[in-house]
């Protein structure tokens, strides 16, 4: 979220614009990093002490990919219309949302 506040026109290119035929191989690419850093998330969670609740092939190649779907529509309604919504408060729903996603039971560091 701070990415996208610190320069509204990031939001615009990656969530609005790059549905065009001409940004689209650019935009698969950056799907394709930010799924690398959820699907590290969600070992880095397991490590952590917590419990996937599936962790299958099919799971890590499209949990990654549906959260980045649900994520760019999410920012894309509230760039184009932000009734009053903060960054804060986006930044918690998408807290929120990847927590949903990865599915993880965190139980706490194990010693």
């Amino acid at each position: 979220t701070d990415f996208l506040v610190d320069d509204p026109r990031r939001g615009e290119i990656l969530f609005v614009q790059s549905v065009t035929s001409e940004l689209y191989p650019h935009g698969r690419e950056l799907i394709g990093r930010f799924t690398a850093i959820v699907g590290g998330l969600k070992d880095a969670f397991a490590e952590a002490g917590g419990t996937l609740g599936r962790n299958d092939e099919l799971t890590a190649r499209w949990d990654p990919l549906a959260l980045f779907g649900g994520l760019a529509f999410v920012y894309q309604d509230w760039l184009l219309d932000p009734r009053g919504v903060s960054a804060e408060e986006i930044s918690a729903y998408i807290g929120y949302l990847i927590s949903l996603v990865a599915r993880v039971d965190f139980t706490g560091p194990t010693e």
